[in-house]
């Protein structure tokens, strides 16, 4: 009895100890994120980081956030981000975003509503990562547009020999529309940098420049360029913006 009794005592204070370490890890991973990115061109404000999850996660809220890189026209803020990971699966991370945030690209506010936001990162091998980015009622509401749709997906596999985005916007059921609409961008991109080994590389796609750009509403072609777009340059392209109203809820 005493020598089981040992056992899991010395079970927990290794674990214990293992996750005090990773937790360590984990935020000081962040705070250097944080300082690496002001010191290159980012204006990243965070009050407060703080960690939990002990036993078995590291999940990690920033509160409030707002990320701003002016010479992309990018500005993001919201009044949390949490970041979740199992702590034995530190390739695989969940971002969690507030109902309301609110994003400018080029001169465009927008707000951001939805009943759920989620982001999944997720390091593959061979050095790919793939990011995807769902929500559900999707609210967005800018200066020129204000258009809801029942599902979206944002994805982006990154990899040494391709590189590509996806896209999708699905309406609602109507009647209006006898049936769902789909809305889909395609594109490939270049970076100067992989966005690997960061939890929060999901921010870096705003450095992102596009090419072979496909912008499809169903079966119809809307918009097809193999000129290279910036992030901001192709999310406030005029004929994505009007494609999104065409497929609005109503």
């Amino acid at each position: 009895m005493r020598t089981l009794l040992a056992i899991v005592i010395s079970a927990t204070i290794f674990w214990s100890a293992y996750w005090a370490i990773g937790a360590q890890r984990s935020k000081a991973d962040i705070n250097a994120w944080l300082v690496d990115k002001n010191n290159s061109g980012f204006d990243i404000q965070v009050e407060d980081v703080s960690l939990w999850g002990f036993p078995n996660r590291f999940d990690v809220t920033l509160t409030p956030i707002s990320i701003e890189v002016m010479d992309w026209g990018f500005a993001w803020r919201a009044a949390f981000l949490q970041i979740l990971r199992l702590s034995y699966e530190k390739d695989h991370s969940v971002f969690v975003f507030p109902e309301y945030h609110h994003l400018k690209i080029a001169e465009n506010d927008v707000e951001i509503t939805s009943d759920q936001m989620r982001a999944s990162s997720v390091f593959l091998k061979d050095k790919a990562h793939r990011i995807v980015l769902e929500a559900k009622d999707l609210h967005l509401r800018g200066t020129n547009f204000d258009v809801r749709f029942e599902n979206a997906q944002l994805a982006l596999l990154l990899s040494t020999d391709q590189n590509k985005l996806r896209l999708t916007l699905l309406s609602g059921n109507t009647a209006s529309f006898g049936g769902p609409q789909r809305l889909s961008l395609s594109a490939e991109f270049a970076s100067d940098q992989l966005l690997i080994d960061q939890d929060l590389a999901l921010f870096d796609v705003s450095s992102l420049r596009f090419y072979n750009i496909d912008l499809q509403l169903e079966d119809k072609i809307m918009f097809q360029t193999s000129d290279t777009l910036g992030f901001a340059d192709l999310f406030a392209e005029p004929v994505l913006l009007q494609a999104m109203q065409s497929v609005k809820m109503k």
